[in-house]
C-alpha cells in the first residue's frame, strides 16, 4: 500500500504500531526493521515468502490468462469493438483455465 498512498499509509502505521507487541520491546531481540518497531513504514523489512501457501494451480491458470491477454492485445486493434473473441487452447488444462477465468479475460478486453 505504501507506494500508492504513502502519506496515508504512514499515518496509519504511526498510529497502529503503538498497539503492536514489538513496539514496547526495549531490548535488541527484535530487529529495528520489524513491524511495530520500525520508525517508518517505508523502512520495514519485506516478509518472507511462505511457499506452503502458494497455489500452483491458480498460478498456472493466471499464467495462461496472461498469455491469452497478451496475444489478444498483440493481434487485435485496441480501438475496435468486438462481438466475439475465439481463443484456441492447445491442451485441456489451458482450456479449463480460460473457461474458469473467462470473466477476467472479458474484463481485460473491455479495458483495451
Amino acid at each position: 500500500m505504501a507506494p500508492f498512498t504513502p502519506f496515508f499509509n504512514e499515518f496509519l502505521y504511526q498510529h497502529l504500531r503503538k498497539f503492536h507487541p514489538n513496539f514496547h520491546v526495549k531490548d535488541s531481540s527484535v530487529p529495528v526493521d520489524a513491524v511495530g518497531k520500525g520508525v517508518t513504514v517505508h523502512c520495514l523489512a519485506l516478509p518472507a515468502v511462505d511457499e506452503s501457501r502458494i497455489n500452483a494451480r491458480a498460478e498456472a491458470r493466471f499464467k495462461t490468462l496472461q498469455e491469452a491477454v497478451c496475444l489478444a492485445r498483440r493481434h487485435i486493434r485496441n480501438n475496435l469493438p468486438l462481438k466475439d473473441v475465439l481463443v484456441v487452447a492447445s491442451n485441456p488444462d489451458d482450456a479449463e483455465a480460460l473457461t474458469y477465468l473467462k470473466p477476467y479475460f472479458m474484463g481485460y478486453s473491455r479495458v483495451c
